[in-house]
């Protein structure tokens, strides 16, 4: 139970989780994410994780080049840590946007473009850190991943493509309200883009 949780953080079963998700081993990073994201569920002990510096480590170990099972306990557990206010400026500050910018253009697994979805949409409810997501190039990722998953894209038919259609189509409307970010939008082609996830079939009348 989450009284137990707090005894055992506070005992020492935090230093060692972080000594493990910071080694150079990627078999250890698997099994630090699942330990972390478990205890990771409340504020408070989302508040101890990100003083222990949990979320700069995962953010560098957010590549490309990881396995898909750790690149999606990653993003987990940072989905978690950040969906705390007092971790999201700290994650924005130490790369979490131009992390997820390399990761979305590089990969084309359904799985992991679901989960980099939900931690991009958590990480942008925070209307502040919207126009650092066009600073850090993300929009055109954002594009590119939406089209991938709406109707002809070559992951249209993935069971993952609902979820990331309704992450990604819900931080575009939240930067079609911020006035200054207009232009980039236009000229990236949101239109376009809203015209695709309209007829998305979750967004069909039965």
């Amino acid at each position: 139970d989450h009284s137990a949780q707090v005894s055992a953080l506070l005992a020492g079963a935090l230093p060692p989780l972080v000594e493990m998700l910071a080694k150079d081993q990627e078999q250890e990073w698997y099994c630090a994410c699942d330990a972390l994201s478990s205890i990771s569920c409340t504020d408070t002990n989302k508040e101890m994780l990100g003083r222990a510096g949990v979320v700069e480590i995962a953010i560098q170990r957010l590549n490309a080049t990881a396995p898909r099972a750790v690149q999606v306990r990653v993003l987990t557990l940072l989905t978690n840590v950040i969906s705390d206010q007092s971790n999201l400026d700290s994650a924005a500050a130490s790369g979490l946007l131009p992390a997820l910018s390399v990761l979305s253009s590089s990969t084309d697994d359904d799985l992991v473009l679901e989960y980099l979805s939900i931690t991009l949409q958590t990480l942008t409810r925070a209307l502040r850190h919207l126009p650092s997501l066009v600073e850090a190039g993300l929009l055109p990722c954002l594009f590119g991943v939406l089209y991938r998953c709406c109707s002809g894209g070559a992951l249209c038919e993935s069971r993952c493509a609902s979820t990331v259609r309704a992450c990604l189509g819900s931080i575009l409307a939240s930067l079609c309200r911020v006035d200054a970010l207009g232009r980039s939008l236009v000229e990236g082609g949101a239109f376009d883009v809203a015209a695709k996830l309209m007829v998305a079939p979750e967004n069909q009348v039965k």
